[in-house]
């Protein structure tokens, strides 16, 4: 029954976890939790939530912020929404989240 579905042991009791899988997919808004090739997505919701990707208008693109290859280049590109988006895990830039 639903009670069960929903207790603290039940298998809907993750789902809003960001730790768990399905729980990072839900918090972050792209597939798994992690930038994927922007191609993958079909509309500019799912897009903009991938913060390696911006809508172009028909197509999701790489973010300009993606091409920058250090903290400095990715810290000082405000055209492209690339402050404070520097990943230092993964050396990669990405642009800030948009408000949703």
């Amino acid at each position: 029954d639903m009670d069960e579905l929903a207790s603290e042991d039940g298998p809907m009791s993750t789902m809003c976890d960001p730790e768990s899988a399905f729980g990072k997919h839900l918090a972050l808004r792209t597939m798994a939790g992690k930038h994927q090739p922007c191609s993958t997505y079909s509309m500019r919701s799912s897009c903009m939530a991938d913060t390696g990707c911006v809508w172009d208008r028909v197509a999701c693109i790489a973010s300009p912020c993606m091409l920058h290859c250090s903290q400095i280049e990715c810290d000082t590109d405000a055209n492209n929404q690339c402050v404070g988006g520097w990943e230092d895990a993964t050396k990669a830039c990405y642009r800030k989240e948009e408000c949703t």
